[in-house]
């Protein structure tokens, strides 16, 4: 059984207020990696066209960020393992050309597979957004109907939804993360296969979680806030991600031990 959110909550800001200044510098340093690809993408607008910007961001965030935020998690795993490490450990996946693989390897993955779900689920929304600009109609030859501007905003709705959609549709993988930061000899296909498996018992325990930090998660819109929020987030993740770790590990026969999910 999984302890309550008051309880994951609490212990997220006992380990952060012993850990505050490293958990700050980890979180400056994931906003700084993030506001870099866009400070370069602007940089870039002044002589680069769209596709340009388009494959720069994609690169940027699917090559630097995802690997870089894999390490943000690893380190507030081992804070959780009660492990002294530095701020400097989140580069751990570029800290060699294996690690990285393996990172990449795993980022992969998951980052194709909702791709592909993002893609099928917003066809209609973005058909919809096409049909309701006047561009269109001009480029075709015809007159547009008075009903468009109707489109655009089902298109925003469906928009909406469809996020709400993917999110549905992909939770079953949100403990792949910390499976695979927390145990560095797991292979990639064991700790998806696991999360898969084990998130049908735990995600609505996640969703709670989720909902009952409702209220951080405003306060963090305007994106500054993010570097005192941060942390507490991964935290939060990680305690629960380890929960149930060890939930698991304690339902499993004696034999089947040496595929332990629980952090190092």
């Amino acid at each position: 059984m999984l302890p309550d959110n008051s309880r994951i909550k609490k212990t997220a800001k006992s380990v952060f207020k012993e850990n505050c200044v490293g958990s700050l510098t980890v979180s400056f340093a994931c906003m700084t990696v993030a506001f870099s690809g866009t400070v370069i993408s602007y940089l870039m607008s002044v002589f680069a066209g769209r596709f340009w910007l388009f494959l720069f961001s994609f690169l940027y965030v699917y090559l630097i960020v995802l690997p870089a935020f894999l390490g943000a998690v690893r380190y507030f795993s081992a804070l959780i393992e009660g492990e002294r490490v530095k701020p400097v450990s989140m580069l751990y996946y570029f800290s060699s050309l294996q690690k990285y693989k393996r990172a990449m390897h795993f980022v992969s993955s998951i980052f194709f597979a909702v791709l592909i779900s993002v893609f099928f689920v917003m066809i209609i929304p973005g058909l919809l957004l096409v049909l309701s600009n006047s561009g269109v109609y001009k480029m075709l030859d015809i007159a547009m109907p008075i009903w468009t501007p109707i489109l655009k905003t089902a298109s925003i709705f469906l928009q909406i939804l469809g996020i709400g959609i993917v999110f549905l549709i992909n939770i079953k993988y949100y403990l792949s993360i910390y499976f695979f930061v927390s145990n560095d000899f797991i292979q990639v296909k064991d700790a998806i296969g696991l999360s898969i498996d084990i998130s049908r018992a735990t995600k609505v325990d996640f969703w709670l979680l989720l909902f009952s930090m409702i209220g951080y998660i405003l306060i963090s819109l305007p994106v500054l806030p993010l570097f005192f929020t941060m942390p507490f987030f991964m935290l939060a993740y990680v305690i629960h991600g380890k929960c149930v770790a060890v939930a698991h590990n304690e339902s499993v026969d004696f034999s089947k031990r040496q595929y332990t999910v629980v952090a190092k």
